[in-house]
């Protein structure tokens, strides 16, 4: 009887036991904060209420009342060119989209530099290629003077990490590796903000990367030599957004760049030095105020905030 009275206790003493865990695990459970799935990447860059907006008229047919502004390899004016500080120095100035260039390095993975090497825009020498991506981190860009900034060559990854729900990207030079830039688009979660322009013709676009037809967003380049049927293969196909004629075609003013204000897309154009439209060679607003009468609605600039207030004053860029 004694051994039962034992068992019975140790019996009920377990079943206390028990309900007292299971009520402790129950309270806890109901007040342990629950960790945000898409944590902001930077809590210290600024989202504007703008990036909304021009995610918006993007995705639609382009209006005469707005045009865009590009700012060149990031917007490089302050800021090393290419980095960080230049995507965040873009989207406080009311910048719509920014330019960035694309390379490789030795162990594939993508790189946010215009030059295939690093002597120009970092302390270190060599070709991209010449590196891993962690031995190239070790470098730092330099800054518009010269001198050395505190920042390292970004990956893409981290480029498109930063930009995320703040800034438009438009990756240049990486046509050779559009699926290594999707995976780091989606990686990121960032295709729809996303626009990767390139010289592919539809053939070599379907022949190399038909897998990545309605994943991406890539804006075909279009020169003089251009004829309508490289236009119709991209609208029967992929239907870009947007097309980016050189100079040469928009004043020629022929049969290929009317055919793409036909068909309501958004036209970028340069003003870079080097091309026919330079803005320094033949002054800012005179090769602005032409590129809008000739119907363009977005302006690659070396010269961002100087466009920005030139739009706004002109009623074309109210970001509100």
């Amino acid at each position: 009887m004694v051994i039962v009275r034992i068992k019975k206790r140790m019996n009920l003493k377990l079943r206390v036991f028990i309900l007292f865990n299971f009520i402790f695990l129950s309270c806890s459970s109901e007040e342990a904060p629950q960790i945000d799935s898409d944590p902001d990447p930077d809590p210290v860059a600024t989202v504007k209420p703008s990036f909304n907006k021009v995610k918006s008229i993007l995705r639609n047919n382009p209006t005469s009342e707005y045009v865009m502004v590009l700012a060149h390899r990031g917007g490089f004016v302050s800021t090393p060119e290419n980095s960080i500080s230049a995507i965040q120095n873009s989207t406080d100035i009311e910048v719509d989209i920014v330019e960035m260039d694309v390379q490789l390095t030795k162990d594939n993975k993508l790189v946010v530099m215009h030059d295939t090497s690093i002597n120009r825009t970092t302390n270190g020498s060599g070709l991209v290629s010449d590196y891993t991506l962690a031995e190239l981190q070790q470098f730092r860009l330099l800054n518009p003077n010269g001198s050395l900034s505190e920042e390292n060559v970004p990956s893409l990854k981290e480029a498109l990490t930063f930009s995320k729900d703040k800034m438009h990207l438009f990756l240049d030079k990486g046509h050779d590796y559009l699926d290594l830039i999707y995976q780091d688009l989606v990686a990121t979660n960032t295709a729809n903000q996303t626009l990767i322009g390139g010289t592919l013709t539809w053939f070599q676009f379907n022949n190399q990367f038909s897998n990545l037809i309605g994943k991406i967003n890539y804006i075909p380049r279009a020169g003089s030599g251009q004829t309508l049927e490289y236009i119709n293969s991209f609208e029967s196909s992929i239907n870009p957004i947007a097309y980016f004629p050189s100079c040469d075609l928009i004043s020629s003013n022929n049969d290929v760049f009317d055919k793409i204000k036909e068909n309501n897309k958004w036209i970028f154009s340069t003003t870079l030095i080097g091309s026919n439209c330079s803005e320094v060679v033949l002054g800012s607003e005179a090769i602005w105020n032409w590129e809008i009468t000739q119907g363009i609605d977005g302006i690659f600039t070396d010269k961002s905030q100087e466009l920005v207030t030139f739009l706004t004053e002109k009623g074309l860029h109210n970001n509100e």
